[in-house]
């Protein structure tokens, strides 16, 4: 795999893996209120930007109806391991 693509690779992994977080963090799992808040804040370059995660997300989503638990898993497991590491190193 070319470096370019592979940094592509590194880089949409990592918009994903935020955007689902953000999603069980800040929306507590609704995608209806992300793509809602979304369309009140259009004028935001990043509420543009980030109402296509949304859209992509939703069809997903439909497509996958297990996919929400799973992320929710993931984002508790890590919240959790950061709650552990901020502890075990007093920060």
């Amino acid at each position: 795999m070319d470096q370019n693509k592979e940094l592509r690779t590194e880089k949409l992994d990592l918009i994903t893996h935020l955007g689902y977080k953000n999603l069980i963090s800040s929306y507590g799992g609704n995608i209806g209120n992300w793509k809602k808040a979304c369309r009140e804040n259009w004028e935001s370059k990043v509420a543009r930007e980030d109402y296509q995660f949304v859209l992509q997300l939703e069809k997903k989503l439909k497509e996958d109806p297990n996919l929400l638990n799973r992320i929710k898993k993931m984002v508790e497991r890590e919240e959790k391991e950061e709650k552990e590491f901020r502890e075990e190193n007093n920060i």
